[in-house]
């Protein structure tokens, strides 16, 4: 039995491995057409985000919301369902421009990039944006950090969408995905970690009032995070 499981166990780390090879390489082709086509930055920024969004509650005060006309219970629903125009507005920010290339994308990591881009109103997505103060935030973001969160975070999608099962082999594409990411955008890891956590604290003084005093909108690192 035991024998058994061992080898089930080596074969399927087996796999993990070839599926782990296959990832990177998709990673370093992207990397260098980041490199020869920085207009691609964009889509990148944008579906990264997105899946970062999507997997965040966006924990607000029940008396923002309320003010706002959401119901608590809708807020987690229409909020993830604006993760791409959230993700998209800091894209357009950041690299100045409108241009969005999911195709060219898609096409280079020969995977399907499944964005929540289920409709919502523009008045709603407005009233989220109001809830947020988005327009303050978006001031907050810096360039470099936003691109690393970006790249980790559709390395991310890439693990799951091939479905690494094993922890020891997720750490290893974790190791490769660092390495191609302070060579792409040329900062250590340290470095990385600090200009994130920079875009969280700058967030962090966006205030709301509620009785007498001033408090955060969200706790923004639960937001703005890195995948592992």
């Amino acid at each position: 039995m035991r024998r058994r499981y061992e080898e089930d166990y080596n074969k399927g780390l087996t796999s993990d491995m070839i599926r782990i090879v296959g990832i990177e390489k998709k990673l370093k082709i992207l990397s260098d057409e980041l490199i020869a086509d920085p207009s691609l930055w964009t889509s990148v920024i944008t579906v990264g985000l997105t899946r970062m969004f999507e997997s965040s509650d966006f924990p607000i005060l029940p008396d923002r919301i309320l003010e706002l006309g959401f119901a608590p219970h809708e807020w987690f629903i229409l909020v993830s369902k604006a993760s791409h125009r959230l993700g998209y507005s800091i894209s357009k920010t950041i690299m100045n421009t409108n241009d969005l290339n999911l195709v060219k994308l898609k096409e280079l990591l020969e995977t399907s990039i499944n964005q929540n881009t289920e409709h919502i109103s523009n008045e709603t997505f407005e009233r989220i944006t109001k809830v947020l103060k988005w327009n303050d935030a978006l001031n907050q973001f810096n360039e470099k950090g936003v691109k690393a969160l970006s790249f980790l975070w559709l390395a991310d999608y890439l693990s799951t969408f091939e479905i690494i099962l094993f922890p020891e082999t997720d750490i290893v594409l974790q190791k490769k995905t660092w390495t191609l990411l302070t060579k792409l955008i040329e900062e250590d890891q340290e470095t990385i970690v600090e200009l994130v956590d920079s875009i969280i604290d700058s967030l962090g003084n966006i205030k709301i009032i509620t009785g007498i005093s001033e408090v955060e909108i969200t706790n923004w690192s639960e937001v703005i995070r890195f995948p592992w």
